[in-house]
């Protein structure tokens, strides 16, 4: 599954696209991106993907999807580590990727992601902990272009609610991060 958002910058257009990456050298899932420049009426992409996310080794990360502020030159990256913890089943993360404002040293060609090593995410959003026997499971970001705040929405329990074993109610979930947290 492909994710995708456009970037306009000057008189140039950007075109971005996220997905699945797997890693054999360390059997890891990971979120992975390619950098676009629309030229004429076809795409000129990097080579080489831009690791979004690495949940470590044996780990899965999955379920991206993407935002782009443009007033900061910032893509927002949401997806779903479903790295088994000792107190979790999966969780809901944020990446922040430069593609021109220059803090990571990005480029609209060259972004610079924040999570590129086995450490944890940007931001964690949310959490399903064994104890509420719950599923959650992609995480929808928008920007608002006035302040950079983050909104995140998501289903708490979406796929454990089939079946009498965990009869927790499905929630419609909506997380905010301020820009000024971030």
């Amino acid at each position: 599954m492909f994710r995708f958002g456009f970037h306009f910058v000057s008189a140039a257009t950007y075109f971005y696209i996220s997905s699945l990456f797997f890693d054999l050298s360390n059997d890891a899932l990971k979120v992975a991106m390619d950098a676009c420049e629309v030229v004429g009426s076809s795409l000129s992409c990097n080579q080489t993907p831009v690791v979004i996310s690495d949940p470590g080794l044996f780990g899965s990360d999955d379920k991206d999807f993407m935002s782009i502020d443009a007033k900061r030159g910032l893509l927002y990256v949401t997806y779903t580590n479903f790295t088994f913890t000792a107190n979790s089943f999966n969780q809901i993360e944020l990446s922040v990727c430069d593609i021109g404002n220059g803090a990571l040293g990005g480029t609209p060609l060259q972004p610079v992601c924040n999570s590129t090593t086995p450490t944890p995410a940007y931001l964690t959003l949310a959490a399903a902990p064994f104890s509420q026997c719950a599923e959650i499971e992609g995480a929808y970001p928008a920007v608002d272009p006035a302040t950079g705040d983050i909104y995140a929405a998501y289903e708490f329990n979406w796929g454990t609610n089939l079946g009498t074993f965990c009869p927790v109610q499905v929630q419609q979930v909506l997380d905010y991060v301020a820009a000024s947290g971030l």
